[in-house]
């Protein structure tokens, strides 16, 4: 093991420590980590730590230590393993740095169309005793399809997000068992149809204990999700690692590529960085041998986890008066993904945001003027239908599109 110490400011920046819908990756209290057993949050960027004249980073998953005690930075890592240099240059830091992973190129088959997506569109219908999940329909992504088309806005990837499948008991999450109203084979036909890739939502790094596959797989059940506050997804456990995560997944992504989805909205990588990147390996090698393309795509930006995936997702962003912040949380989840992945295709995540019941028509325009900024790195997602603001804002939506 090799010891590095540094003379710091008074803060640091830790692209791979994030919290959820929080710019969490400035720091000014001490900290002594593991870069790979933090968890991974909403937008976990690449193992390193930025101050005003160093950059120290990983250059594989390892045992290593951050140590800051808020005015010097010692890093313990295998020296094979650790990245140095002087940061007079943040740019050319980075790009030093990807010059050291040497990791090979990857495309999305896809390309830079748009994508429609159902989750906001849920989360505006929910009842106050509901969940999103529960107002998705066959109807509600009838109705989302019509819209395109009465639109006229370009052909693109269209997914059905959370609540296709049972969450708890023998079909939760791990088998994934569609609820009786969802046709999934039907349901990608139409989309198809329509002229769309049909794409659906999972969570691969969850696991329902009372599910079918971790009867059968008891050894993939991991510790119990335990996110600060009260959230539906305390009620899982994570996926732990190893052959019988790997049969679990293998058999998923088989049954929705038997469906006919070929783009994968992969979710809810919260769990410690270390286990997240071999899920996300796992995924990959899952579908490997498919015989059509297919694209995989998750929140985690991290050039040595996402390496697994075709496209990074910028990801959760709630934009309202009620979080001052989302303007700095936004350009920072996109600044983390373009340095952290910077041969990858953004998806550049909702316009509007996550949750929009309290955005305002003005949030809504100032949010798609950011994501102009950013399409020459990724592509938009619909969620939010533009038609319920302004014909002014329809038509910024609209030219929006025809960007892509």
């Amino acid at each position: 093991m090799t010891m590095l110490t540094l003379q710091t400011g008074p803060t640091v920046f830790t692209p791979y420590y994030n919290e959820w819908n929080r710019y969490a990756y400035e720091r000014s209290e001490p900290f002594v980590e593991s870069p790979w057993d933090v968890p991974a949050s909403s937008t976990s960027g690449s193992a390193v730590v930025i101050t005003k004249t160093d950059f120290v980073g990983l250059t594989k998953i390892c045992d290593a230590t951050f140590a800051w005690d808020g005015t010097r930075l010692t890093v313990t890592a295998p020296a094979d393993a650790l990245f140095h240099t002087r940061c007079t240059d943040l740019a050319e830091a980075w790009a030093d740095y990807h010059r050291a992973l040497n990791l090979p190129a990857v495309s999305a088959p896809f390309g830079r169309v748009p994508e429609y997506a159902t989750w906001v569109e849920q989360v505006l219908r929910r009842q106050p005793d509901q969940l999103p999940g529960a107002e998705l329909s066959p109807v509600l992504i009838t109705e989302l399809l019509d819209n395109i088309d009465a639109q006229n806005w370009p052909r693109g990837r269209f997914c059905v997000d959370e609540g296709w499948c049972d969450r708890h008991g023998p079909g939760g999450y791990g088998t994934y068992t569609p609820r009786p109203q969802f046709d999934l084979p039907r349901i990608a036909a139409q989309i198809r149809e329509r002229g769309h890739v049909p794409g659906i939502w999972l969570a691969p790094p969850l696991i329902c204990p009372a599910s079918t596959a971790a009867q059968r797989h008891p050894g993939a059940v991991g510790p119990p999700v335990n996110m600060a506050g009260e959230t539906p997804w305390n009620r899982f456990h994570f996926m732990r690692p190893g052959p019988e995560s790997q049969e679990i997944l293998r058999e998923v992504f088989q049954r929705c590529y038997a469906w006919g989805y070929r783009k994968f909205k992969l979710d809810i990588f919260y769990g410690p960085r270390r286990d997240m990147a071999e899920i996300s390996r796992q995924c990959a090698e899952a579908v490997a041998d498919f015989a059509e393309p297919v694209e995989l795509e998750s929140h985690i930006p991290d050039a040595l986890i996402a390496q697994h995936m075709h496209i990074v997702r910028i990801n959760d962003v709630l934009i309202s008066s009620a979080f001052p912040d989302w303007r700095k949380v936004a350009q920072g989840h996109y600044d983390i993904c373009a340095t952290s992945a910077p041969h990858h295709l953004l998806n550049l995540d909702h316009l509007g945001g996550n949750d929009p019941a309290r955005l305002s028509e003005a949030e809504f325009q100032e949010h798609i003027a950011m994501t102009r900024a950013w399409l020459p790195r990724g592509h938009a997602v619909i969620g939010v239908k533009p038609n319920r603001f302004s014909a002014k804002t329809q038509a910024v939506v609209r030219a929006l599109l025809q960007q892509l």
